[in-house]
């Protein structure tokens, strides 16, 4: 009796899968299909119980496997490079300070290069800087340490004047 009921199952299987549908005749298993995905089979004989056929189902993927290694953490903090001393040009050049008005950051150097055939100066109106006379092709420099407004001009020609804005 056992392998009746083994044999049934895989033949009304067997039959499902060919696309045939089992006999009416006494005895033979009917196939009806389930609100599921899977089959419902009915077993030959009096206990007539029904039997779900296995469904196929994806095999579950593995889990992406994690390395038992953690990676490595800095043990140093990065640092911040020191700033950078700026250098800023003032030009001397026909009688004149260009440009007229420079904005700098408070650190930054800069410098003023006689471009004239005459010697000039650069000379603050309040005192911080004076660079003496600067005969052609010469250059002065200053460093602001400061914030401020800092107006200059050219003590030999007096309408020459120029600002350097540090902020």
């Amino acid at each position: 009796m056992r392998r009746v009921r083994f044999l049934v199952p895989v033949i009304a299987l067997a039959l499902v899968a060919v696309g045939c549908s089992a006999g009416s005749s006494a005895g033979s298993g009917s196939v009806a299909p389930s609100s599921t995905s899977s089959v419902a089979l009915l077993t030959a004989g009096p206990t007539a119980t029904p039997l779900v056929a296995p469904t196929a189902s994806p095999s579950p993927t593995p889990a992406a496997t994690r390395s038992a290694t953690p990676s490595p953490v800095p043990t140093t903090r990065p640092t911040k490079a020191p700033p950078v001393a700026t250098r800023h040009a003032v030009s001397i050049a026909n009688f004149s300070f260009g440009p007229a008005t420079l904005v700098i950051p408070v650190g930054a150097t800069v410098t003023w290069t006689n471009h004239d055939m005459t010697d000039h100066t650069v000379t603050a109106d309040t005192g911080p800087f004076v660079s003496g006379t600067l005969a052609p092709g010469a250059a002065f420099s200053h460093t602001f340490r400061t914030a401020g407004t800092f107006r200059y001009h050219c003590s030999i020609h007096t309408y020459m004047t120029g600002t350097i804005a540090v902020r």
